[in-house]
């Protein structure tokens, strides 16, 4: 059950400038993947057929940047880096810096930047950018 102060937190949140800086971010971390994809990658393995290039993470610190200089109090959950926020009320951005690498990796098109907010561990926002095609989308909720 939610208290006050958990409910002050989700008023307190702008999903229009979320959503806008949100979409910024996904552009330009997507503009990097399209640049990178003639580009030789240095892949690794992150464990079994779960890989890494050096591209997932210059594009995760791209987008975790501009999330905290524009929500330096929020929290942070990235797939490329190791995570110690534990999801709860706050909120917290969740990114796929490379949402499909193996895809990009064998510049088959289909993969994209997938950028997500919770708040009261529940999702209110989300953007996804598609650079092969260079598609846009997002929008917020409330649950």
């Amino acid at each position: 059950m939610a208290d006050a102060s958990d409910a002050d937190v989700v008023v307190d949140v702008d999903l229009d400038r979320c959503l806008a800086v949100a979409k910024r971010l996904a552009v330009e971390a997507g503009l990097l993947q399209s640049a990178s994809t003639r580009a030789s990658l240095s892949i690794v393995s992150k464990g079994g057929i779960d890989l890494v290039t050096d591209v997932d993470k210059k594009c995760e610190e791209i987008v975790f940047r501009g999330l905290r200089a524009a929500f330096p109090d929020h929290c942070f959950i990235g797939e490329e880096s190791a995570a110690d926020v534990v999801l709860d009320d706050r909120p917290t951005w969740c990114v796929d810096p490379v949402d499909g690498t193996t895809n990009f990796i064998h510049k088959f098109p289909f993969f994209c930047v997938s950028i997500g907010l919770c708040i009261g561990r529940e999702p209110v926002l989300g953007v996804i950018f598609d650079p092969t095609h260079g598609e846009v989308g997002g929008g917020g909720w409330r649950v």
